[in-house]
């Protein structure tokens, strides 16, 4: 099994692994916390009377700049009460409110968003009598979020931080503010809504496939590592062949006398070298001639005549195929019992 028949593969795995990361992020940076079924909302048109606190001018403001709630839609007048617990400490309307600053006169409850479900909130200022209710957002800016769907007694309006917060100042310092709330316009909702069974189909394939992944990765280590192993096995064997066959090569070193050294035959065609006196030359079976320092290194290399390309395991009873894939050493079959490499090799992949 060679690697790179896992290149394909790797990548395809790789390409769906960051499809689905990318659809991951996107789920976990929605935020669903209050999604409903409603894609589509009223804005809330709402005008502001009061007399500013320090040039005592009437101002009278008219913005588009709320929505509503899920529920009742339609107008509603009076005077802002930034509601209090009975503790006096939260304006979240979480627990029952404290009536001690609530009037006599139609009144609009202003509520901090946040802490608790819309419902409780609702139910607290419709308790108190309020005509209507304005929740300001807990988190800074302008961003509308989607209220959890909820059919409330009293109309529902939201509105951002910094607004909330403004007129929140105005109230707590004893100015009288008159509100009137109206009908705007009709969206649809600036992000779709995330439907959670889509979240946990995501969630979940997207963990299978982590798990697929992992077998996979650990299986292609496996057998690259089996691979790598086999091959070297393969090496070492034929390396090992290879030192039998060069034992069985005769060797000689020339003499006076020796036509090899007359200079009758070719120079050593491995160092481009004439033959000598007193140096020790290999005779392979193809009737080739080597200084046997330059062809020993070859032939454990290459197993083969640098000249002719003669196979010396295959002539020394040796067998090799030529895919490089099983050496068996015929001897070592007949008196050690050993398998050929290539079924151990074979061996080794099936396992």
């Amino acid at each position: 099994m060679r690697r790179g028949h896992f290149v394909p593969l790797a990548e395809t795995f790789a390409a769906v692994v960051a499809v689905l990361c990318i659809a991951a992020s996107s789920v976990v940076r929605a935020d669903f916390t209050y999604a409903h079924d409603a894609e589509e909302y009223y804005t809330a048109i709402i005008n502001l009377t009061y007399v500013h606190p320090t040039t005592g001018h009437v101002v009278s403001e008219r913005e588009e700049l709320g929505k509503y709630s899920a529920g009742k839609v339609g107008s509603v007048s009076g005077v802002v009460v930034h509601v209090t617990s009975n503790n006096f400490t939260a304006h979240d309307a979480c627990s029952p409110l404290d009536t001690t600053n609530i009037p006599q006169e139609p009144w609009i409850a202003l509520i901090q968003h946040g802490n608790c479900i819309e419902s409780v909130k609702m139910r607290h200022a419709a308790n108190t009598n309020a005509s209507g209710a304005v929740v300001y957002n807990n988190n800074p800016g302008s961003r509308l979020v989607k209220m959890r769907h909820k059919v409330f007694q009293i109309i529902s309006v939201f509105i951002s931080r910094e607004k909330g917060e403004e007129i929140a100042t105005l109230v707590d310092n004893g100015t009288r503010v008159l509100m009137h709330v109206s009908v705007g316009s009709h969206r649809p909702f600036p992000y779709p809504n995330i439907n959670r069974t889509s979240v946990l189909f995501v969630s979940i394939s997207f963990i299978i496939l982590m798990i697929i992944s992992l077998a996979w990765l650990v299986f292609y280590y496996v057998q690259r590592f089996r691979y790598i192993h086999a091959k070297d096995l393969l090496a070492r064997r034929l390396c090992s062949a290879a030192k039998k066959a060069l034992d069985k090569i005769p060797v000689k070193t020339l003499k006076s006398g020796d036509k090899e050294a007359e200079g009758e035959l070719e120079c050593c065609a491995v160092c481009i070298e004439p033959f000598r006196l007193g140096e020790v030359v290999r005779l392979l079976p193809c009737k080739h001639i080597f200084h046997k320092s330059c062809v020993d290194p070859w032939l454990l290399e290459q197993r083969s005549c640098p000249m002719c390309k003669m196979d010396i395991l295959k002539h020394y009873g040796l067998v090799y195929t030529g895919s490089q894939e099983s050496v068996l050493n015929m001897e070592d079959a007949l008196h050690h019992q050993h398998r050929p490499i290539h079924h151990q090799l074979h061996g080794l992949a099936e396992r």
